[in-house]
């Protein structure tokens, strides 16, 4: 038997899996979804949960645009992008149900250019976790959306007032400016006070565009109080007076246009190194031409060729102040040629600039949206309740080998909160016969468990004995299950996923 009989044979003898995405089919072998075994179609066990027995296929009731780019990422070894015409909220939600995993959710997100912060620790203590959600979360109270517009205001006065200022003692700005600076340094403080981690607050660039700021008014106020305005400080103080005009930059904290205008400059960095080389070239180009063309007229104002790279350069930019012009009909000549070519120069980098705008707007716009459906799926984000997560799945996962019943299935729900999935069992015991609520030993230990959990966390046991709910695995995770219980956690503000059950496994398997 030759290489492609044995080819031939071992295709067809091949599995392949049906997958009907809402009545569009898909067919692919299964060694393909093999290659992710974590995420939902890898699994057999999880797969077999959404398996249609009369027409021996896969069905999900989901958007069928989205599933072949997440097909296309098995089938490629981890190649996922998003197509065009997929809004990206859709196409996240379909990532959180066919559990692609947090790489693959995090390559997603950078392609998005949302970049995956590292995991911000929150402030332990109950005051400093309520300060700063009131001076991070504008939105989280009607008080902290008025101390947000009052910090505006006093940004644009303290602008105001740093442009009018004398820094004299004597001038009522210099009232206001110390009023402002006091307030920056008591905002500042507060910052300092609730960060968990100190390091990381002095390695935050908001933060040190708050203190350059503030920081020369103080050194600028000792000065004037200790050398009585000697002259030989004049020039310092004036020099640290250039530094407060970073003050300007405060208004990126209430205006994401300025983020993204910040970040667009930064990633178009060679782009704009490109078209300051092309100047520098044209200006050193034509300011010799244009020299060298009105070298023979007296009145010339081009007395030298570094005098005439101020013209090139207002010219290359179509400028024209018009306080430098050739006089002679050559000199008119390298002229025009000149701002032809500032044009074309100018012109060419602008449209990868405004990419980048563009890429960055949408990447803000969908970070605001990935906000909403982040707090929307899950609001618990202390520390304290993520490690209550950790404790409440290790106790899962130790009750799991409480109940081995050969004739009994365990539903296993998704509950997300922040970064972590908490995996809670269902059991079902769908063969037993009805028992009393009481009497059952599966009850007594899944009220043991029960009792371990933290005292916030409340538990749901419904006894249900209809057989023909046990098809209800398909719906909401919290729909009853059939002669057993159902066993769900609701801590406050923790809600359950929105989409069917991940997956059902026979006890018996680890």
């Amino acid at each position: 038997m030759d290489l492609s009989e044995e080819e031939t044979a071992s295709s067809s003898h091949e599995e392949y899996v049906v997958l009907n995405i809402s009545g569009m089919r898909f067919e692919t072998a299964e060694r393909t979804l093999a290659n992710f075994p974590n995420t939902l179609l890898g699994d057999p066990a999880r797969r077999k949960l959404y398996h249609h027995p009369t027409r021996d296929e896969i069905f999900f009731d989901r958007h069928c645009e989205t599933f072949p780019a997440i097909l296309h990422y098995y089938q490629s070894g981890g190649m996922l992008k998003r197509p065009g015409h997929v809004p990206f909220i859709v196409f996240r939600n379909e990532l959180e149900f066919f559990d692609l995993g947090e790489e693959a959710m995090g390559a997603f997100l950078e392609e998005e250019g949302l970049s995956v912060a590292k995991e911000f620790q929150l402030p332990r203590e109950g005051w400093k976790h309520r300060l700063w959600i009131f001076l991070e979360k504008p939105d989280s109270s009607y008080v902290a959306y008025l101390f947000s517009l009052v910090s505006l205001a006093i940004v644009l006065l303290s602008v105001t007032a740093y442009c009018v200022n004398r820094c004299t003692q004597n001038d009522p700005f210099f009232v206001v400016e110390c009023v402002c600076v006091i307030w920056f340094t008591l905002e500042l403080g507060a910052y300092y006070i609730c960060s968990p981690n100190k390091l990381r607050f002095f390695q935050n660039a908001m933060n040190i565009i708050d203190m350059a700021s503030i920081l020369p008014f103080y050194i600028q106020l000792i000065f004037l109080l200790i050398t009585n305005r000697n002259k030989s400080y004049i020039s310092l103080l004036q020099g640290l007076s250039l530094v407060r005009v970073l003050r300007v930059l405060k208004l990126s904290r209430h205006f994401c246009g300025l983020r993204v205008l910040g970040k667009t400059l930064m990633s178009s960095f060679r782009e704009i190194l490109v078209l300051i080389v092309f100047l520098f070239i044209g200006v050193i180009i034509f300011a010799s031409l244009v020299y060298y063309t009105e070298l023979n007229r007296g009145d010339t104002p081009l007395e030298s060729i570094p005098e005439a790279f101020w013209w090139a350069v207002v010219t290359m930019t179509t400028v024209g102040y018009g306080d430098i012009t050739p006089l002679t009909p050559m000199g008119k000549f390298v002229g025009s040629l000149c701002a032809i070519s500032g044009v074309l120069v100018v012109a060419l980098p602008v449209p990868f600039v405004v990419q980048n705008f563009k890429f960055h707007y949408e990447a803000e716009r969908r970070m605001h949206e990935n906000k909403i459906h982040t707090n929307q799926r899950s609001v618990v984000g202390s520390n304290e309740n993520t490690s209550c997560l950790k404790k409440v799945a290790t106790i899962v996962s130790s009750f799991h080998q409480l109940h081995n019943s050969r004739n009994t299935w365990s539903l296993v729900v998704t509950l997300q909160a922040g970064q972590w999935s908490l995996y809670v069992l269902v059991y079902s015991p769908i063969l037993l016969p009805p028992l009393s609520r009481y009497s059952d030993p599966l009850y007594s230990r899944l009220h043991a468990f029960f009792q371990k959990l933290p005292p916030y966390y409340t538990s749901i046991i419904e006894p249900v004995y209809s057989p023909q709910l046990f098809y209800s695995l398909l719906f909401p995770c919290m729909e009853p299950l059939s002669r057993g219980c159902s066993v769900s956690l609701f801590p406050p503000g923790l809600q359950a996923s929105s989409s069917p059950p991940s997956l059902v496994i026979p006890n018996s398997v680890p």
